[in-house]
């Protein structure tokens, strides 16, 4: 069994953070310029996906900290922003074509196709 750490603090004092960092914690999550959050219904599971962004308040220390232990190079991220470039490349490929075609059309160099 692993050892455990106990909180040099009084029960009240323990309590009270507990109590308050739900609070602290939702303000700081409201604050954000964007605030994407998406429920994916999946035929394979219920996954959601959060968009946040802003500016940047954490110290240099806690952005060293969470980067170890948040990895950004891990095998499903790589899947997830791969998936997005192919997505966001194919839409632009497609509105391209979808432009090039309407300038062509109006020229009167390409018969309408509907």
């Amino acid at each position: 069994m692993a050892p455990t750490t106990t909180s040099p603090a009084s029960p009240d004092i323990a309590s009270e953070s507990l109590e308050a960092r739900p609070q602290t914690d939702r303000r700081i999550w409201d604050q954000h310029a964007v605030d994407i959050r998406l429920s994916l219904p999946l035929p394979f599971g219920h996954y959601y996906l959060t968009i946040v962004a802003g500016r940047e308040r954490r110290s240099a220390a806690r952005r060293a900290s969470e980067r170890s232990r948040r990895p950004l190079m891990t095998a499903a991220n790589m899947v997830v922003l791969g998936s997005f470039s192919l997505l966001c490349g194919l839409g632009a490929y497609r509105l391209l074509e979808i432009l090039t075609l309407s300038a062509l059309q109006q020229r009167g160099a390409l018969a309408p196709l509907w």
